[in-house]
């Protein structure tokens, strides 16, 4: 009995895989291997930058808020900068609407940017309602930092803007003592967002990474390949 049960389990195989750009359905029966690959393919282009510091040893702390209630989301952030005594905290809305009873809805990114140890970022990350995929985002882009977008994204055969550059929603404030903050990374963010002018503890850094990148579409492709042993 047992050996039938084996020699079943070697003819019917299952697997199945799912990450934000694919979803994979392995089936073995007898003989034949049925392959269906769901795929979304990079269709945009934008630009952005990373958190980590000029000095190459830290990061300060972004995060990625995906479809979310703003006030759900700013009473997170609040309770973190509390908690951890952050300095300010700048919020960007990249998308924004109103719910049927008048609740503010939309996609945010968040800035704090006191210099931390890369291990501190995904702790602070893991303790508000971010984009999941964001937290493991070093694991997978090959420049091993968090990415966040500051440029329009733009559709790669054409040039149409999909979707335009992030624009300042608020700043909480932080009356705690503050660490030693990235300068650079202010900047840039003054420079791109004509956000206010903050009085911080500046390190002396002048240079953050920027970069170009593709993202993928919201439309799935599918692929069937048969394989016959």
């Amino acid at each position: 009995m047992r050996k039938k049960r084996d020699e079943m389990g070697r003819n019917f195989i299952f697997k199945f895989r799912i990450n934000p750009a694919s979803i994979k359905l392995d089936l073995k029966i007898f003989n034949y291997w049925l392959l269906l690959r769901l795929v979304r393919h990079p269709d945009t282009i934008t630009n952005g930058i990373t958190n980590r510091c000029q000095d190459m040893l830290h990061y300060v702390f972004f995060a990625d808020f995906d479809n979310i209630y703003y006030e759900t989301m700013r009473a997170q952030l609040l309770a973190l900068q509390k908690q951890e005594r952050m300095s300010d905290i700048i919020i960007m809305k990249t998308s924004e609407e109103t719910d049927g009873y008048g609740n503010v809805i939309g996609s945010y990114h968040a800035y704090e940017l006191t210099k931390r140890k890369l291990w501190e970022i995904p702790q602070l990350l893991m303790r508000v309602c971010v984009d999941p995929n964001s937290i493991r985002v070093p694991r997978l882009f090959s420049g091993k930092a968090w990415v966040l977008r500051t440029e329009p994204k733009v559709k790669m055969s054409n040039g149409e803007i999909i979707k335009g550059k992030p624009e300042p929603k608020e700043i909480l404030p932080s009356t705690y003592t503050k660490g030693e903050q990235s300068f650079a990374h202010y900047f840039y963010l003054r420079n791109q967002f004509d956000i206010p002018y903050l009085i911080e503890n500046w390190d002396n850094s002048t240079k953050i990474q920027k970069i170009q990148y593709t993202t993928t579409s919201k439309r799935w492709h599918t692929h069937w390949i048969r394989i016959v042993l």
